[in-house]
């Protein structure tokens, strides 16, 4: 799930270089569970016009193209795009 990452997280930004990591985190935290909100509003209208089995498809090539971009960021404003 979403916090899967919040007890790390602060830990790779420090490696990173990041300053002040735990402004970050909450940074980054906040706008996950923001997008979340927002995004299951939207993609329940998808769901309800395509049909659910449709969206659960593209549900998950889309986690795994943002789960696989995540692990590239190199920086803490790309984890937060």
């Amino acid at each position: 799930g979403l916090a899967v990452l919040t007890p790390t997280l602060p830990f790779y930004l420090a490696d990173l270089g990041t300053p002040r990591p735990e402004l970050w985190t909450g940074a980054i935290v906040s706008a996950q569970f923001a997008a979340v909100v927002l995004g299951n509003y939207a993609w329940g209208q998808v769901a309800d016009r395509l049909g659910a089995l449709w969206a659960l498809r593209a549900t998950m090539v889309g986690d795994a193209l943002f789960f696989s971009l995540s692990a590239a960021a190199a920086s803490p404003g790309l984890l937060l795009a």
